[in-house]
This record gives C-alpha cells, structure tokens and sequence, in this order.
C-alpha cells in the first residue's frame, strides 16, 4: 500500500479570496444582559460607535458568476439581491440565532434616543409581530426614520420608538442584501431617469439568474446580470429600448491636467486577476494620499503599436492636413530624436497643444507642426500604459513611511522604464480623487528577479497585516466549534455538475482528494499567507499540549526537512507521551505524523475559506486476482501531474467522482482492455457538459 505521507503540490502563482468570519458561537450561560456595542449605544458613546462599528458586507469575487435571488428592484440604478448559495444560508442561521439571543437581552430596554440615530449607524428594528431586524440609519426627520434593512434590501420609514441596538455578534454577520446597479448601460438617449418598467420580472430569471461584479463604488456593486442565459443589459439596448450601452468613449477626471476624452479602447484585465505578469514601468505620480504608476500591462500592445508606426508615411499630405479638436486621437512628433507617439489632445491654445501620450501616461505641450494624422489600425489598438495603485503602500501605515519627496524618488528609481514581475489584484478600481476613471488596478510589483519591490520601505505583504499592522496584536486560536462547522459543512460544489480540477492526494484505490476549479492555488496562496503571518507574529502563543487532542484543528508543518511552510491541519490521532500526532493537510487531503515544535495556533482568520480538497470516492471494487496496489499506481499515473475534468455525484451522503483525462474516463480505462483491473460499483453516468 502506499505510504501515508505525500508533500503538498509546491506553488507557482499564488493568490487567494476569502469569505467571512463567523462568530464564536455564544456560551450556554449568560452573565450580562447587553452586549459591549449595546451598551455603548446606550450610552451614547457616539465617538467610537461612529468609525468602529458597522454591518460588514460579504466578500465576492470581481468578475466571478453567482447564483442570485431579486429582493428589490426600484430602477437598474437601484436594485438588491441576495447570493443564492449554501453560504447566504449558512448566515440566515447564524443571524436568527444571534437575533433570538439578542431578543432576549434588549427586552425591557427602552429604544434608542433618537438624538443617537446618525446616518449609517447600525440598530435593529421591530416590527409588530415582535421580531428584530437588522437596518441601518438612512435619515431621521419628523416623519420618522428611514432604515435601509441590510438583509432584505429595501428602504422603510419607521418610528423612532421601534429601534433597538444591535449587538456585537450581529455586528459581525455579513449584510445578506448587495446593494447594485446595472453595468454597461445608461437610460436611452440620454435622458437622466430611467423609464418606467417591471424590472422585477425582468431582473429575475424564471430559471436562472446569474450576476458578476465589475468594480464597487461606495458600497454598491455595479454588476452584470444573465437572465435564463440572456444578458439583461443587451436586452435593454437591443431589444427592449429601454437603454443605451456605455460608450468606450469615456468621460474621466485626471490629477494632472484637464477633463479627458479618450478614443482609444481600453484592454480589459479582469481575467488576468491573481495572475503573474511581465510589466514595464513608464510613469510615477501622487494622486490624493497615493501614488499612482502607469504601467505597460500587455506587451502584446506596445508590439502592435511599434509594428504600425514602422509603417506609417508621415510625409504624406494627408498626415499633415487634418481638424484637430480637444479628444482626438493624434499621432504627435516628440523629444529630441522626434520620435512618433500615439496620443489624445487634451487642451489648445495659442502656445500650442496639451497632449497625453496613452502609451506611456505624460502629458507633454506639442505644436500644431508636431501633430500627425494618426491611422485608424492605430487607433484601434487599446491604450498600452495602465495607471495603477500599489498595493504595500495602500496597505501601510502612512505614519510610518518616509516622506512623499523621498518615495517618489524610490518608486522612480525602482520602476520607471525598468521590466518588472507585477501579480494583478483587483481591475476596476475606484478612488476618490479620480472615482470616474475606473479602469485602475491594483497591483504587486516585484523586479525582474523576483525581489520583492517594496522591501526597502520596509514594507509587508500586503495580505493580513494590511489589517492589523501591529503585529503584537493578540490574534485568538479558532473557536474549536466554529472551525467544526467551517470546515466540515457541505461543499461548495453541487452533484450532477462537471468541473476542472487535479488530484492533490491518492488516499486509497478507491479514495481521492481533488482540488476543483483553481482550489489549487487558492490552497498555496494561503498557506503562504498563513507561514508569513506565523514568522512575524511576535507572541504567539505556545499550545499545551494537552489542548492538543483529536478533533482539534491547528497550523501545522509537515515532517518534511526542507519544508518550513505552514498549512491548515486537522489532528486525527494525538499521543503525547511519545509527542507524536498525527494531523491531515485539509487543503490537499494528505497525511503526516508530526511532534508538538511543528504545530501553531491557526488564528480565526484563516478559517474563512473553507477546506480545499475535497474528498471523493471512485466507484470501482478490485476484481479477484487483482491486488490494490497495482490499481492504486495504475491512478497515481493517469491523475500525475495532470488537469482533469470531473463529475460528481452523490449517491447515500457519498460524494462519487468520475475522472477525465484527454476525453477518456478513468473508471473505462480500468474495464477496458485484455486484463481488467476492477468492475464498477454503479453504472458509469452520461457526463454532460461542462457548466
């Protein structure tokens, strides 16, 4: 039989989502009648309640598809959903029986004095038949307050006398409704309000209806939403004239020059989010409290540019003889050497032209001579040079960096006109100093080499210490509990549905562990993620040993010598006499036996992703003759290094996996051929296409 000891797969590119965090289930009893939040709003603490406390709002992903449900729909402006998944499920839970608790510690307390109800301030609500509901202030007048219900999606007016507090285990449960707006479009020709319609029905499939987040500003997810497979927003412009589509000409305000008018198209970069990418460095610049870099993302781009102006005749008549107007697009003659650029005209006056050159982020001042017509195949290749944010000096203390002279000659030393590796963290960046040019991204950059750029600033990743930069902070080991139902609740992924993954650990001939749908290196990214924060968390805290029992869930090291990584673990067996423990790998599924020096506490906020292997079970019995190890090697080899294709079903609470490589089954190729290794243990199903 195999050995029980496999290395996790070693990362490549590595970067990672996460979800929330639930609360610490409350104890069975009970000493005070108000929470801490509570007990402040009764006091009135306004100062701390104002910039401490809020209702979360659930992480998603940019650019990913969720199932949803319409729970409002007043214009595309203005409507609400709720994720339509096990996770939205598991929150209405946590909230009824938080809100059951906190009923019973707000009974006899008188509402809140309406002097405390201040725009975004958190309370809850009851109604008439008694019950609690979450809200959030909107506006007080002397008709009553209006209250935005975070976990139905729609704006009430109540009377002052009907709000209570919430409390701190509410506090920490994500809003259940996402706050939208439709992308891509803009009311028909024009006109400032949109027309009356039924959004409703038309905002809510009949038999599916899927969203995707483009960017979010100001709390509201402007998103795209698909039908019963038709996209909304196409249907409004094409069919239902209820809308125009957002042009690619874009209105956009800039720090360093006037308002702008692009015509050049703008490379979309969602996809490429979490991924490594070669960048070129052209310019540095402060916008607001940040730094802004532009930065050559596809270099695809500057190829095609370079490769038409090598053609271009600029001693044509026609290159010279042409109207030149505030938004156009233009080549311009500039620098010493007069070298061709492409660029868009921002300003005229009698000294000139005022032109930014879209491939590289300057502004520069041409004259009328310098200016040529510029091509149409030019035109129509996207503008190369991406303004950016980094995400290390986003993240830091501005306290502690040097000053702004001094990082600016650092960042102009380090990136400009220099290849560099830079990871994508988020596309469609929205910031208020220039909130209307949303094509920024936030990005990683590192040299060419690999070394990370920032670190002469002293800066950290920016993964959990953006959050906590005092890294003295006294982080609590996961509620045993809590990580019980995290990580043992029901899978993500739904029976009767195709999917890609690879197979992280071989348990058994007839027993696996799959990584689905980049589950991979989301698992790498937070064991990194997890290892950095465990090295410079300067008092953690040291585990008894006799805490140290089965069931309990820790961040362990493999019994591996060059392996210093640290990964989620479960401990299955604990011996300590002998400091021996056996532990399983949850993110890939394998198992080791360590001592007591190669296990930490694993904080709560590494708990928010739930495991990523995800066991499975092959439908095959060994025929006589046969022995198990020979079908054991026989998957080892076609699941080895391999990206498959897999169905699962679940058949009697056992989740069944039938694995596809270059379009051959695993099971077939075990039946097929002279000499049969197993026979199935229930008919092979018709795989249907992917979902």
């Amino acid at each position: 039989m195999p050995t029980a000891s496999s290395s996790p797969p070693r990362p490549q590119v590595s970067h990672h989502f996460v979800l929330f965090s639930s609360p610490k289930k409350k104890p069975a009893s009970r000493t005070s009648t108000t929470t801490d939040y509570a007990e402040m709003l009764l006091d009135k603490d306004l100062d701390t309640l104002k910039d401490k406390w809020c209702y979360p709002d659930r992480p998603l992903m940019i650019n990913q598809k969720y199932s949803y449900k319409l729970l409002s729909a007043i214009s595309p402006d203005n409507f609400s959903l709720i994720v339509n998944d096990w996770t939205s499920l598991l929150i209405q839970r946590q909230i009824k029986e938080a809100m059951n608790l906190h009923l019973q510690d707000v009974a006899g307390c008188a509402p809140v004095d309406v002097a405390c109800l201040k725009d975004g301030l958190p309370v809850t609500v009851k109604f008439k038949d008694g019950k609690l509901r979450r809200a959030e202030v909107n506006l007080v007048n002397e008709k009553g307050v209006n209250v935005y219900m975070v976990d139905s999606g729609v704006d009430i007016l109540v009377s002052a006398d009907s709000i209570y507090p919430s409390s701190t285990e509410l506090l920490r449960l994500p809003k259940l409704s996402l706050m939208c707006r439709l992308a891509q479009v803009v009311p028909f020709e024009e006109k400032k309000k949109w027309k009356k319609y039924d959004y409703k029905s038309l905002f809510q499939g009949k038999n599916t209806s899927v969203f995707e987040i483009s960017f979010i500003d100001r709390e509201v997810s402007e998103v795209r939403l698909t039908c019963d497979k038709k996209d909304v927003g196409f249907e409004m412009v094409m069919n239902l004239g209820l809308a125009d589509f957002v042009p690619l000409i874009t209105y956009g305000t800039n720090d360093e020059g006037p308002q702008m008018l692009g015509k050049y198209p703008r490379y979309d970069y969602s996809d490429w989010i979490g991924q490594k990418i070669g960048v070129f460095g052209t310019k540095i610049s402060k916008v607001g409290s940040n730094f802004k870099v532009h930065l050559q993302l596809h270099p695809s781009i500057m190829e095609a540019v370079d490769a038409g102006l090598l053609t271009y005749d600029s001693t044509s008549n026609d290159a010279k003889d042409f109207s030149k107007d505030i938004g156009d697009a233009v080549l311009v003659a500039y620098g010493e050497d007069k070298m061709n650029y492409r660029a868009t005209i921002f300003q005229k006056s009698r000294d000139g032209y005022l032109v930014k050159l879209v491939d590289y982020g300057d502004f520069v001042n041409v004259q009328e001579k310098d200016m040529l017509k510029i091509p149409n195949e030019l035109v129509e290749i996207p503008e190369a040079a991406t303004p950016c944010y980094l995400a290390g000096l986003m993240a830091a203390d501005p306290n502690k960096l040097p000053s702004d002279e001094a990082i600016k000659g650092k960042l102009m030393e380090l990136i400009i006109e220099k290849n560099l590796e830079c990871y994508l963290g988020l596309v469609g960046f929205i910031d208020g100093v220039d909130p209307r040019e949303f094509r920024k991204c936030i990005v990683t950059l590192a040299s060419e080499e690999g070394k990370p750029l920032l670190r002469n600033f002293g800066l950290r990743k920016p993964n959990l210490c953006k959050y906590y930069t005092n890294v003295d902070h006294e982080f609590p080991m996961i509620d045993q509990d809590l990580a019980k139902e995290l990580f043992s609740g029901p899978s993500a992924y739904m029976s009767g549905v195709q999917y890609e993954g690879v197979v992280s650990f071989i348990e058994n001939y007839d027993s696996i562990c799959i990584q689905l749908e980049g589950d991979d290196h989301r698992a790498d990214g937070l064991s990194e993620e997890l290892t950095e924060f465990l090295n410079i968390w300067n008092n953690v805290p040291q585990l008894d040993p006799s805490s140290l029992i089965n069931g309990t869930y820790v961040a362990a090291r493999q019994n591996i010598e060059d392996d210093l990584s640290y990964y989620r673990a479960k401990i299955l067996e604990a011996c300590p006499d002998k400091d021996e423990y056996k532990v399983v790998f949850l993110d890939y599924g394998n198992y080791d036996v360590i001592t007591s020096t190669m296990i930490k506490p694993l904080p709560s906020y590494f708990c928010k992703d739930k495991a990523f292997a995800l066991k499975v079970s092959i439908p095959i019995k060994v025929l006589p003759g046969v022995s198990e190890d020979e079908v054991y090697h026989y998957i080892e080899k076609f699941t080895e290094e391999q990206e498959l294709t897999v169905y699962l079903k679940t058949v009697d609470n056992l989740i069944y996996a039938w694995t596809i490589r270059m379009d051959k089954m695993l099971t077939t190729s075990l039946i097929e051929g002279k000499n049969p290794l197993v026979k199935l243990s229930m008919p092979a199903p018709t795989v249907p296409l992917k979902n």
